[in-house]
């Protein structure tokens, strides 16, 4: 097996096919091409071998090696992703992709369509063809990548009308497809292609096509990327202050396996726009003398202007048998910034795939897909992993590549698995017309084998695409999963647990999950709506923003629950202390997290504390008079207040009396019963709150009239306040305002 650079293809097609070559694969800009022994002119297999090995140090080889033994027990060798994913099962069942139309968005071309008219893809009059590419030119266009996937859409769905749109050349060209798919009511886009650089939360303007489209009602399907051994995520580190950054590795320089045609991007943790952090990028190759010496570099400049950007790209031709490495460094920066580094048409030597993801496959809206090989259900090792930069879990699938294509031989990487799922979506939708976006999406997933973690995983998503069996002729409709939230209730200021937090109660009802599951989750936001912000990431959905959910399971076709509880502490809203309005919004999710239902924001008051140990009073000092206590006549000193943050802590409360004058003169004690050390008449007595904030009501101190030492017939006028200290620390945590009082003794 020999692999080629793919530019250099069309030139060797002659030569190649008169010695019985056979193209097998495609992936990362080479093609993988099998050459049989018995076909070269040579005297011997020994020496047929040595002209391979030869062959294999010219240009435009990059690689040799020795064919791959099938599996015992390898399935068919065609339609192989149709028939491990069962739609072979929903074929026969009737279910074809009749009626459905499915969308082509692809940036290689669509070479060589024509000829597979009316075999490998649909008859001429189901596949249409974008309006700003006429069919001849579009025929002559590209490398036939499109061609490929809509192979696979006909492979999974060979009933579908197909829609062609090249988005090569022109600007804008993915918004211009999705437009004419709009007017066009296609049901399903699929995208095989991930960009390097861009910010990986959903707000690429593509994403925003993404959203578009699923607006218009359209499944959008998209590659997740080839890039999981090409892709590094780290901060900036630069030990020696020479302002080059080590890698992981320990090195300044990154070697690279190159193929010939390239891309190295490099972005970086700032806003997408008025980026003032400045990093460069370089390629470097190595001299006669074993010196690096710089090949190519990117150099934009950063300096917080509105159209500067977080990012360098480098996209050139490189010589793939020189060794190449990657150099970053850094010119101009306030903080070690976490950078994204990412390759196309090459390997790392040292590579991460969390974060590998290309762009659009982090739309909110997007269907992400990464690959598996249909043999064995194994992850490819390129396969691109989430999450996101904002947290959430991709791809949602993973499906067979490695399979058999007119047009490539062997068809690899995630672009092979993307028409996979899209051709999968065009069969439910010819069995269930009806099902809306949400419910598609949750239909493929719901079935979805899982590999990789249990449940939802950065690897497989929910698992591998798997149609199950088809439905019976004359099933009911499937109904589309929804939910209604008829009611919110919040009961602030409740304690789980010794924690101090608000109920949740939700009323609401679902259809359409039987035997499926569901959460529901709680979202926190401020007056104005903006989301608050958790730190700890312990009470958060995938956006980082303040919430509480849980999963339910639905053994019924229609269910409701008038009273959903959901627990969220204060110390979770990230919130200074004070009263704050905070407004509550609950939706239901399917299993894949698409939004069921929403209710209507409802607003409470939160009053967050401080975070230190303190009392305070919920009211003035009452004093009742003339009560008894065992034998003696005196007085019952009531304090309402709440302890904060002293759960478990003993604190001790007393009341210190004075003369009521200006001086605030002390009340002298005469035998030390009720008193001070200091001896100023006193009553005290311990506590230990059991919570966070545990309210105190009529909380008593007893002094007999005795123990305050009157002269018989006067009258005095005094008075006292409280006071609270942590009996562990001696700190004071609150003193009362004064009760003033008079008595005869």
């Amino acid at each position: 097996m020999l692999l080629l650079a793919s530019d250099a293809l069309s030139g060797l097609e002659p030569s190649l096919a008169a010695a019985g070559a056979t193209v097998l694969s495609h992936h990362g800009g080479a093609v993988e091409i099998a050459i049989p022994l018995a076909q070269l002119a040579a005297a011997s297999p020994e020496e047929a071998l040595a002209q391979l090995v030869a062959l294999a140090h010219r240009p435009p080889v990059i690689a040799l090696r020795a064919p791959l033994a099938a599996p015992v027990g390898a399935r068919p060798a065609v339609n192989e992703g149709a028939v491990v994913t069962l739609a072979t099962a929903w074929h026969a069942a009737g279910y074809t992709g009749q009626g459905i139309k499915v969308g082509i968005i692809d940036p290689e071309g669509f070479y060589g369509y024509q000829r597979l008219l009316g075999s490998e893809l649909p008859p001429a009059e189901r596949v249409f063809v974008a309006p700003w590419n006429d069919a001849a030119t579009l025929n002559a266009t590209g490398d036939g990548h499109g061609t490929a996937c809509a192979e696979v859409v006909h492979d999974m769905a060979p009933d579908a009308t197909i829609y062609l749109a090249y988005s090569g050349t022109m600007d804008n060209p993915i918004a211009r497809a999705v437009d004419w798919f709009i007017a066009n009511d296609v049901d399903v886009i699929t995208h095989s292609a991930a960009s390097l650089i861009e910010p990986l939360d959903g707000t690429d303007p593509v994403d925003q096509d993404v959203a578009r489209a699923q607006a218009a009602g359209i499944l959008w399907v998209n590659a997740a990327g080839n890039y999981a051994r090409s892709h590094l995520n780290m901060v900036f580190t630069d030990v020696d202050g020479d302002g080059y950054h080590e890698f992981p590795h320990g090195d300044e320089l990154l070697p690279l396996y190159v193929a010939d045609h390239v891309q190295l991007g490099l972005s970086w943790d700032e806003p997408w726009q008025g980026a003032g952090e400045n990093y460069d990028l370089y390629i470097y190759t190595r001299g006669y003398n074993s010196e690096p010496v710089l090949f190519a570099s990117s150099r934009l400049a950063q300096d917080g202007r509105a159209a500067d950007q977080p990012f360098e790209l480098l996209d050139l031709q490189l010589w793939p048998y020189a060794p190449h490495y990657a150099v970053i460094r850094q010119t101009h920066i306030s903080r070690p910034g976490r950078l994204n580094l990412v390759g196309w048409g090459m390997e790392f030597a040292y590579s991460m795939p969390a974060g590998s993801l290309g762009s659009p496959a982090d739309a909110v809206g997007a269907l992400t897909v990464g690959a598996t090989n249909w043999r064995d259900d194994v992850l490819e090792p390129y396969s691109s992993q989430g999450p996101t930069t904002d947290g959430r879990t991709k791809p949602d699938l993973t499906a067979p590549v490695r399979v058999s294509t007119a047009t490539y031989g062997e068809f690899d990487g995630t672009s092979a698995a993307a028409p996979h799922v899209a051709g999968a979506a065009a069969l439910v939708l010819s069995a269930y017309p009806g099902l809306d976006v949400a419910a598609l999406r949750n239909f493929l997933t719901s079935r979805a084998l899982d590999a990789g973690p249990p449940g939802l995983d950065n690897t497989f998503g929910m698992g591998l695409l798997n149609l199950q069996q088809p439905p019976a002729v004359g099933a009911p409709v499937l109904s589309a999963p929804a939910a209604t939230v008829h009611a919110v209730r919040l009961v602030p200021d409740q304690t789980v647990g010794g924690v101090r937090g608000m109920m949740v109660y939700t009323d609401f009802s679902v259809t359409g999950l039987s035997g499926l599951t569901g959460a529901i989750v709680a979202r926190f936001s401020d007056a104005t709506g903006r989301p608050l912000a958790d730190s700890n990431g312990q009470y958060a959905d995938a956006a980082g923003g303040a919430a509480v959910g849980a999963a339910f399971s639905s053994s019924q076709p229609d269910a409701h629950t008038d009273a959903y509880p959901l627990f969220m502490p204060y110390d979770e809203l990230g919130l200074p202390p004070g009263e704050h309005t905070v407004l509550v919004t609950v939706t239901v999710h399917d299993a894949a997290g698409n939004s069921l239902g929403v209710g209507a924001p409802v607003a409470t008051v939160v009053r967050q504390l401080d975070g230190r140990a303190h009392v305070v009073f919920a009211g003035p000092i009452r004093l009742r008079h003339s009560v008894a206590h065992s034998n003696a006549i005196g007085i019952d000193i009531l304090v309402d207040f709440d302890a904060l943050n002293l759960a478990g802590q003993t604190a001790t409360m007393a009341a210190y009396f004075y003369y009521d004058d200006p001086s605030d003169t002390p009340l002298h004690d005469f035998n030390q019963q009720y008193c001070t050390q200091d001896g100023v008449v006193a009553v005290g007595r311990r506590f230990t709150p059991d919570t966070t904030e545990t309210a105190f009501r009529n909380f008593a101190l007893f002094i007999p009239y005795d123990e305050l030492h009157g002269a018989a017939g006067a009258r005095y006028n005094l008075k006292l306040r409280v006071v609270i200290w942590d009996e562990t620390t001696g700190e004071t945590l609150g003193i009362s305002d004064w009760a003033a009082f008079w008595f005869e003794s």
